[in-house]
């Protein structure tokens, strides 16, 4: 009998609490590889402090968090994870779009050294800055100071800038928050061709209309514990808002490598 594959991530009983306060109660969540995971509930079911607690953003008090099969303490892959926080939780004035995007190459650059790079570096950061932001739709915007863009428009520069992390999963939290339907078509195709390539997908969804082809699996949380877990056919309603969450540290830039923030 063929063993199963070790999963992307696995999470087992999980139990996270805020301000002595049970967020999350014996939590067991599978990312399959090559899959999308939703995280469906209402809000303060606990979505957006799972997506925190496994990526070491929250800590949580039981319970155990594996990622390609690596305990979380142990894991050092974390290039390989693209973030998109709910809201875009950076400060920038003077920078552009293409260099927030930019920022994102950092992640899987192994050829420089003590800061130097090649022409063959800087070609191919452009080439796959070029490609991110085509794929979220914003490659018309690259000059324009990210300040200056739209609420959808900067979560579709946070997208960009996972992608081109060049990950092997992405962690969104509500990627389509304040995106208009004529974008979220752009969204949807990103992830389509991110899937298609072989990537993971775990991603907390508000409503799921426009990304529901793309979910094989799909997990319903209720007061901090798993309330249904399965395809998302039979998944039952689960009411739909934001999630109360104590607001995020002030940012500058993501670093794309460990999961902190940097000023």
């Amino acid at each position: 009998m063929p063993l199963e594959p070790t999963p992307v991530l696995a999470v087992r009983g999980l139990d996270v609490r805020l301000g002595g306060n049970l967020i999350l109660d014996g939590v067991d969540v599978t990312l399959a590889a090559g899959a999308v995971t939703a995280l469906l509930g209402g809000n303060g079911s606990g979505k957006t402090t799972l997506l925190r607690a496994v990526l070491g953003l929250a800590p949580h008090q039981a319970g155990t968090v594996e990622w390609f099969g690596q305990p979380q303490d142990k894991f050092r892959g974390w290039p390989r994870l693209g973030y998109v926080p709910q809201k875009a939780a950076i400060s920038l004035h003077a920078t552009t779009l293409a260099e927030v995007v930019h920022t994102g190459t950092l992640a899987y650059r192994h050829g420089a050294v003590r800061g130097l790079t090649t022409l063959a570096h800087r070609r191919r950061d452009r080439a796959v800055v070029a490609a991110a932001l085509d794929a979220v739709g914003l490659l018309d915007q690259a000059k324009e100071l990210f300040i200056h863009l739209s609420g959808g428009q900067q979560q579709r520069a946070l997208l960009a800038r996972a992608l081109a992390q060049d990950p092997a999963v992405l962690v969104l939290d509500e990627p389509l928050a304040g995106v208009d339907l004529a974008h979220q078509a752009a969204i949807h195709d990103a992830l389509a061709g991110f899937k298609a390539q072989g990537g993971s997908v775990l991603v907390v969804l508000h409503e799921v209309v426009s990304l529901a082809e793309l979910v094989d699996h799909a997990v319903v949380l209720r007061g901090g514990r798993v309330a249904y877990s399965g395809p998302l056919a039979g998944a039952p309603d689960a009411s739909h808002g934001h999630e109360h969450e104590p607001p995020a540290k002030a940012a500058g830039v993501m670093t794309g490598m460990e999961p902190q923030w940097t000023s």
